[in-house]
Parts: structure tokens; C-alpha cells; sequence
């Protein structure tokens, strides 16, 4: 979203207080204030919401003006830029006779508040994709405070202490593979914290796992165990452990 003036994602007016709750602002663009939202003489409750890459003159995340008091709880502001730069005081929230509440949450350049994680990467999966949920060692996890929203943005529960952002991280079930993976497949593994294995990999194939911390291969796991098979085995580890 673009605007010419003000509030490139959304402006409440005049006293408006809505209630904004599992939200993504990301690659909204104002050409004077509020990238992602603007407040004027406006107070909404803010709730496990991610502001990212958003673009403005002033308040490249959030832009409160004259009087405007958001609570602001459980919410990432991230790589959003005032002037083009995303280390400036109000690249996240700039505000101009406001006072904003802030509470645990996870911020590049704004340190006003309770429970602040400041400057610390919240490791999203794929932003450049718009992809906003956390991979398994965000800093954001279990990071937040207690809400009465019991779900995230996908509808999935929240896990002991709620993480910041719209999205909860969910930690997959291993998978267990001892068949052999055999000629004419090529089977790719993904999102799962842990692979074991006894099969072997056989006649030629490739098999791609892919893995949030670690790759498991019990023994017994062989790779290519005839001569002279041309068979890849590759493990893709990303996460951050």
C-alpha cells in the first residue's frame, strides 16, 4: 500500500480506538509520516502484530500524532526505515506530542517500555517472500506477556509463554524414515526438527532433507551401498542451533 501523504498501511482519525489483534504491516510505503500506520488523536490496542519493512519520512513502522496513546503489546517492529534508514530514532515509532505504552516487545531503534527486545534479529523464516513466522531460535519466542487471544494469525494455539509477533512458532514432530528410499524417487524432507534413519539410499536418487536444528542418521543409514551408484544425500540444516 502507498500513500502520498500520511499512514501507507492504515490511519485512525479523530479519536478512533480499534483493536488490532494477529496482524502483519510489512512493504507499506508513506511519502511523509507513518509507513506502516499512522495515529492521529487516536488510541488503538495493538496486539501480537509484526511491522516490517515499511517506509516513511517519519515513523517508518508506526507514526503517533498530537495526543494519540496505542498500546502497543507482544509486537515486532523490524527493517522498517525513516529516511531510508532502519538505525535512526523512529525508524520503528516516532511519535509528536503522543505517548504511546509499549510493552514486550521486539524493536530495532525504540527503547521506551516494559519488557523490550531491543535490536535483536527476530529471525523471520522468509520476509522477502512475506513469510513473518519465527524460526526455532528467534529471540521473540516465548518472549511476550499474557493475552486473552488464545490463537496467532493462522488459528494455531499459543504454546506456554506467547511469542511476539502475529505468528506463534510451532515445532514440528520429527519423522522417522527406515524404508530404502529406492530407484525413481526423490523424496524432500522439510520443516522438520529432526530426520532418523536406518534405510539406505539407493540406484541413483537424490534426497534432499531439509531440517529446523538437526539432522539424526541411526546406524545403518548408507548412502549409495552398491558401487558405483551416483546417489546424493544432502541435509539442510536452518536453523540455529
Amino acid at each position: 500500500n502507498t500513500a502520498d501523504y500520511f499512514s501507507g498501511g492504515m490511519r485512525n482519525y479523530y479519536r478512533s480506538s480499534p483493536t488490532i489483534t494477529n496482524t502483519t504491516f510489512s512493504y507499506n510505503t508513506a511519502y511523509n509520516g507513518g509507513g506502516g500506520m499512522f495515529n492521529d488523536s487516536s488510541s488503538p490496542t495493538i496486539t501480537n502484530t509484526t511491522f516490517s519493512y515499511n517506509t516513511a519520512d517519519y515513523g517508518g513502522g508506526m507514526f503517533n500524532y498530537y495526543s494519540s496513546s496505542p498500546t502497543i503489546t507482544n509486537t515486532i517492529f523490524w527493517e522498517n526505515l525513516k529516511n531510508g534508514s532502519n538505525s535512526v530514532s523512529g525508524a520503528d515509532i516516532e511519535n509528536s506530542s503522543s505517548s504511546p505504552t509499549v510493552s514486550y516487545c521486539l524493536t530495532q531503534t525504540y527503547t521506551n517500555g516494559t519488557g523490550i527486545i531491543n535490536n535483536q534479529d527476530p529471525l523471520f523464516v522468509d520476509a522477502a517472500n512475506g513469510d513473518f513466522s519465527l524460526m526455532g531460535c528467534s529471540p521473540a519466542i516465548n518472549a511476550g506477556t499474557t493475552v486473552t487471544h488464545t490463537t496467532d494469525a493462522l488459528g494455531n494455539p499459543h504454546e506456554g509463554i506467547v511469542d511476539m509477533g502475529a505468528y506463534e512458532y510451532q515445532e514440528l514432530d520429527p519423522i522417522t524414515i527406515t524404508a530404502n528410499i529406492t530407484n525413481g524417487t526423490n523424496p524432500n524432507y522439510s520443516g522438520v526438527p529432526s530426520i532418523t534413519s536406518e534405510g539406505a539410499i539407493l540406484n541413483t536418487n537424490n534426497a534432499v532433507f531439509k531440517a529446523q536444528n538437526y539432522i539424526e542418521l541411526l546406524p545403518g543409514f548408507s548412502v549409495a551401498p552398491a558401487p558405483e551408484q551416483a546417489t546424493v544425500f544432502r541435509a539442510e540444516i536452518e536453523g540455529c542451533e
